[in-house]
């Protein structure tokens, strides 16, 4: 590195470095050999960033000049106004689009900030600008989600809107192929399914990835090379420390939704001793009766994955013929087909299981 950088960050030199790691005399000399090799290893980290960031720059990409005709059709039917956190990441966003390079950005925000409905305008932008939206999701049931809340939104901008899954009938997968090939699907919303080589987009404009820190770096490369420098929009409710390192470090823009919706009911987080778990069941069983519901979470915590299923399981069997005998309990993991899965979710949605292990 220069004098002048290392004199303005009161640095020793590499070589002093590398002595003082291995063979220091005092505390002192350890230390500035510590802060040294740190320094180089964030800065050399940062300068990757920059050059990557840059590279980025120096793509051109198709520009969304104007919000075009659906960003109002679709505006004018939600039935909330928008807080101002959420105009505020719509005008970041829009002001990306107008650039001649492509959007790397993320969005940050808590669930039930906001997020799906700023990507579903988004969605609305980058079709009213003649181009194809490819929303990637981590699992079968969040894209279903994903595509029945932006499905019940573009159907009024009589824009196409279809679902991917690895899971489909391949009479299905094919007409879906053949909609993006051709540019009659205007917005495609599925898991890892949507990165498959056989899958061809006409027109690809803009990238939505959803928990962003659930995909791999290569995972979101091969999404954006069906496309050509494709805007890409990234959203986590999840700050984790690598999400975070490349923000912060300047890699990708971040838009914060910083505001949650007014006359939200608040949260209350508790943690309870082992020993007053009867008082809970109590707690749940009142609740219950009141028509409400409850979703008793088994976290992966084991090496294995199998032990934390069967703790699952056997904590259903226990519970529903024990403490909840009286109710409805459902029973949901990852190792369930996709009929089973959705029988379950429907049935929790429409309040015919109060109780929902998982």
């Amino acid at each position: 590195l220069p004098n002048q950088i290392l004199r303005k960050n009161k640095l020793i030199s590499l070589d002093e470095a590398l002595r003082y790691i291995h063979f220091s005399e005092s505390l002192n000399q350890l230390n500035s050999a510590i802060e040294r090799l740190k320094f180089d290893e964030h800065f050399f980290f940062q300068l990757i960033l920059a050059l990557r960031k840059k590279s980025f720059q120096n793509s051109k990409t198709k520009r969304f000049i104007d919000i075009g005709p659906y960003f109002r059709k679709v505006s004018n039917i939600i039935d909330f106004n928008l807080t101002n956190a959420q105009k505020r990441v719509i005008q970041e966003i829009h002001l990306d689009m107008k650039r001649n390079f492509p959007m790397n950005r993320l969005i940050q925000g808590d669930v039930g900030s906001g997020k799906t409905i700023v990507a579903i305008l988004t969605s609305a932008i980058a079709v009213g600008n003649n181009v194809q939206v490819s929303i990637m999701a981590p699992t079968e049931i969040l894209a279903t989600q994903h595509y029945q809340s932006f499905k019940s939104y573009l159907d009024n901008a009589k824009i196409t809107c279809a679902l991917l899954t690895g899971k489909m009938k391949l009479s299905e997968r094919k007409l879906i192929l053949n909609g993006l090939e051709k540019g009659n699907i205007d917005v495609i919303i599925g898991t890892h399914a949507i990165i498959q080589p056989d899958i061809t987009f006409k027109n690809l404009g803009l990238i939505i990835i959803d928990e962003q820190h659930r995909f791999g770096v290569k995972q979101r490369a091969s999404l954006q090379e069906k496309g050509e420098n494709p805007h890409t929009l990234s959203m986590t409710a999840t700050p984790i420390p690598r999400t975070l390192s490349i923000t912060y470090n300047g890699d990708m823009d971040l838009s914060l939704i910083d505001e949650l919706p007014k006359n939200r009911i608040p949260i209350t987080t508790k943690v309870i001793e082992p020993g007053r778990i009867n008082k809970v069941y109590q707690f749940i069983r009142k609740e219950i009766s009141q028509k409400k519901q409850c979703i008793i979470v088994y976290p992966l915590v084991e090496e294995s994955k199998s032990s934390d299923l069967a703790a699952a399981e056997e904590a259903y069997k226990e519970l529903s013929s024990i403490q909840f005998h009286n109710f409805e309990v459902g029973l949901l993991h990852g190792k369930m087909g996709s009929d089973d899965k959705k029988k379950i979710i429907n049935q929790f949605e429409n309040n015919d299981i109060s109780i929902l292990i998982s």
